[in-house]
């Protein structure tokens, strides 16, 4: 299945989540702790984008039964990776957002590494992309800026 170019832009701003997540993890704590936010929305948009792309008709799933969802419903049946890692971000967002208790620098800086491998993984798997090839330039509307930027680049 072909993906479309609002896949792309969806997934390019996902990216812009999870980089922004990222240069969160550099600042002091507590102020770190956001990271943590910006990675739970980050992947609860890409799994929201899966369930568009396969047709899956979601009920307002808890986050971690997307997995299951996504496993049982789709065909060819995916298995999204990191469902463990993903479920210990999602119970650090829950301390954070609902009773203000700071996830640790372990928790966030492992919370880093599982977000890249996840987003890796799962985007070859669901839609045959390399995650480093999205690009944020994905998300310019305008396309002769668009074909600008990608003329400097190529030296035209």
């Amino acid at each position: 299945m072909p993906v479309t170019q609002t896949e792309i832009q969806r997934l390019a701003f996902i990216k812009y989540l999870h980089r922004l997540g990222d240069e969160q993890t550099k600042m002091s704590e507590p102020l770190c702790s956001i990271s943590i936010l910006s990675y739970h929305d980050s992947v609860e948009l890409f799994l929201g984008l899966i369930t568009d792309k396969l047709s899956i008709t979601k009920t307002t799933p808890h986050f971690i039964d997307y997995w299951d969802l996504i496993g049982k419903k789709s065909v060819p049946s995916y298995r999204l990776s990191h469902k463990n890692e993903m479920s210990r971000l999602n119970k650090n967002r829950v301390q954070l957002k609902h009773y203000g208790i700071y996830p640790s620098k372990l928790a966030i800086d492992e919370a880093k590494i599982f977000l890249n491998l996840f987003f890796e993984e799962n985007t070859k798997l669901i839609f045959g992309l390399d995650y480093s090839q999205i690009s944020l330039v994905d998300l310019v509307t305008f396309e002769s800026t668009k074909n600008f930027r990608n003329n400097s680049l190529l030296g035209s």
